[in-house]
């Protein structure tokens, strides 16, 4: 964090962590991040682990295995709705599917299907996307989707396993509750996703990611 968001030299940086020598402090750094400290300092993407802590129980020391990411803009389209308390999500999904073909979607973009939650006023108030990472942005408004321009920004990834939405609802509870307080970092008000994987969404063995894009508090 120290790297991505402050400025100081990066000598200094391994000499406040207790590394004798910037050379020992690089080489100790990208054997776990697998990057260099210069790296990050330039939007590389870092490992996050949360400290384990001791209160009335044991916290944190957590075995989700979240990175920060440093995401270039990129273009999201598809169907969206306003939600005012309510909305039935899925319904917006049959929609989308029943109006096009998924492979045909696909090919608009890396084939990345996205649930994207975007002006954000409160809980119950926000809008809504269903929809694919487009890069054939005047096809996609050829055949009716809604675009949605996501801008750069730095964004914590965390894989969830397991059932839709049951998994969805436990890895925001964990970032919310847990990984932002502890490492000092907020909700950004850009958009934030569910990215989803292959397979079958009620299975166990479910895996899909959780985008939630974060600044420093």
């Amino acid at each position: 964090m120290d790297l991505r968001h402050g400025d100081e030299k990066i000598m200094d940086i391994g000499l406040k962590y207790g590394y004798d020598s910037s050379k020992a402090f690089s080489v100790a750094f990208k054997r776990f991040h697998g990057k260099r400290p210069s790296d990050v300092r330039k939007g590389g993407d870092y490992r996050v682990f949360t400290p384990i802590y001791f209160a009335l129980t044991m916290k944190g020391g957590n075995n989700i295995d979240i990175k920060i990411v440093k995401k270039p803009t990129f273009t999201l389209g598809g169907l969206q709705v306003h939600n005012k308390g309510g909305t039935d999500f899925g319904e917006l999904w049959d929609q989308l599917f029943e109006k096009f073909d998924e492979e045909e979607l696909k090919k608009l973009g890396n084939g990345k299907i996205y649930g994207s939650c975007f002006e954000v006023l409160d809980s119950e108030d926000f809008w809504y996307m269903a929809g694919f990472d487009i890069e054939d942005k005047e096809k996609a408004k050829e055949i009716g989707l809604k675009l949605l321009e996501v801008p750069e920004g730095n964004y914590a990834i965390i894989p969830c396993k397991g059932p839709i939405p049951q998994c969805i609802h436990k890895g925001w509870k964990y970032v919310m509750e847990v990984f932002l307080p502890q490492e000092g970092l907020k909700h950004s008000g850009a958009p934030d996703f569910e990215v989803y994987g292959m397979g079958d969404p009620q299975s166990e063995d479910y895996k899909m990611e959780l985008w939630i894009p974060v600044v420093k508090e």
